[in-house]
């Protein structure tokens, strides 16, 4: 078994080396980005009941080619984590720097574990011990079996709840209601047994079942100490609960109500278990299974979640703004990531306004080719300039790699000026504390 950590962009083939794999584990790799399409499968995005996109087609996170007359696997701009039959792991993580060390793999652990939580993903509890297991080598995996293990370990002091479980079974001794046809086929030739059915107050309900399933699923899939550790504990409290045999019938009967609700934490991480889809975007084949997560949708929350603390005296956020549309009889409808309205606001459209969109890409220093911005990124960025009364800025927001300062773009309408600024967040200065939120976007800007 081979684990390796990778990061976006990079490369896996096959061989010894750090960011490779044994050859069945490359092959099962394969047929994951490239399942095998049927009539039911042609689309690439489905939605679940909780109209959670999901990714049908693993091509959206890699994609594979050739180099040097081997084959390769380059991944994209996914974090995460993908497990292969075998029990290899390949952990992604976000690419901040030119990252090779062992300090490198963990603040970039951390970035994630800290975009996760501004994302809602994960729980603040087990975002302080999972930023602190992030040092301990603690891959994303065993974060969100760190999340499922304590929202059970809260649900068991809560107490679990029992119920009326229907049960059939051939008994000496008549109980509930005899089920005649199955008594006939079963107790021909045994007339002192009575093949019955009936309802006994247990706790081998529905839910308890599925729980005890994905215990037995990750007891295998851990291979964190602690995690395991308490995988084995709560095995214990759930020895004499019956595991689960169809997960897909039995997550449709769970109950609805106040009991539903108390257990909807733990089941939504059974189902990311057992049913073996992400949050986000994958469901998995029998190949691999996965947890992995668009960067592009992370870093718009986690700036979000900040920009909303460190502005809150001064503006008011407001993230994916509606009510604007680009042509005035309502069509084609503009959705800026961020919109910040001076306060106070007593009049939404005429306040003051900075509008700003995160885009997760990395820039490169050849001003000739406008640096890699996007020409439709631009063209957007003009028609949240035009649309909206009373803007003061419109920032482009990019991760910081190295040092580029491309120009702002400034042009007129009319006798309006124009200007749409090119910034640049450092995430791993921020989040180690070398520099505050405004600094990272508006330097040198009294009047922000």
């Amino acid at each position: 078994m081979n684990n390796i950590t990778v990061f976006e962009f990079d490369e896996i083939s096959v061989g010894n080396g750090d960011k490779q794999l044994s050859k069945s584990d490359f092959e099962d790799l394969k047929r994951f980005i490239l399942p095998k399409k049927t009539e039911d499968e042609l689309s690439i995005y489905e939605t679940n009941e909780e109209q959670i996109p999901i990714v049908r087609d693993a091509s959206a996170c890699m994609v594979l080619g050739s180099k040097n007359g081997k084959e390769i696997i380059r991944i994209k701009n996914y974090v995460g984590i993908i497990s292969l039959k075998s029990g290899t792991t390949i952990e992604i993580l976000p690419k901040t720097a030119d990252c090779a060390k062992v300090d490198e793999i963990e603040l970039s652990r951390n970035i994630v574990i800290n975009m996760l939580y501004a994302s809602g993903n994960i729980k603040y509890k087990t975002f302080q011990r999972a930023n602190l297991d992030a040092h301990r080598n603690m891959n994303i995996y065993e974060v969100f079996i760190r999340l499922f293990l304590d929202d059970l370990s809260h649900l068991y002091k809560k107490g679990l709840k029992a119920g009326y479980v229907a049960y059939n079974a051939n008994e000496r001794y008549l109980k509930g209601k005899l089920q005649f046809n199955e008594q006939i086929k079963r107790n021909f030739a045994h007339k002192e047994k009575f093949y019955v059915g009936y309802d006994t107050f247990s706790f081998d309900r529905v839910e308890n079942r599925l729980i005890k399933s994905t215990l037995l699923y990750l007891k295998s899939k851990s291979h964190e100490e602690n995690n395991r550790r308490d995988i084995r504990r709560m095995l214990l409290i759930f020895d004499e609960i019956t595991p689960s045999l169809n997960f897909d019938g039995d997550f449709q009967t769970c109950e609805k109500g106040r009991i539903g609700k108390e257990y909807s934490g733990v089941l939504a991480l059974c189902k990311v278990f057992l049913a073996r889809k992400s949050f986000t975007m994958y469901r998995g084949k029998n190949e691999a299974t996965a947890l992995l997560f668009p960067m592009d949708n992370l870093f718009e929350k986690y700036i979000s979640k900040e920009m909303a603390t460190a502005v809150a005296d001064k503006w008011l956020l407001s993230d994916q703004d509606v009510g604007e549309h680009l042509f005035k009889n309502k069509k084609f409808p503009l959705r800026p990531d961020i919109v910040l309205r001076k306060k106070p606001v007593f009049d939404k459209n005429e306040c003051e306004k900075i509008i700003i969109d995160t885009k997760w890409k990395r820039l490169y220093n050849e001003p000739r080719n406008n640096y890699g911005i996007s020409q439709a990124d631009m063209y957007q960025m003009y028609a949240y300039h035009t649309r909206y009364k009373s803007v003061k800025k419109v920032i482009i927001l990019y991760p910081y790699y190295t040092d580029i300062k491309p120009e702002d773009y400034i042009t007129d309408v009319g006798d309006t000026k124009i200007t749409i600024q090119i910034r640049f967040f450092d995430l791993r200065r921020y989040i180690e504390g070398g520099k505050s939120f405004q600094s990272c976007i508006f330097p040198n800007d009294d009047n922000f």
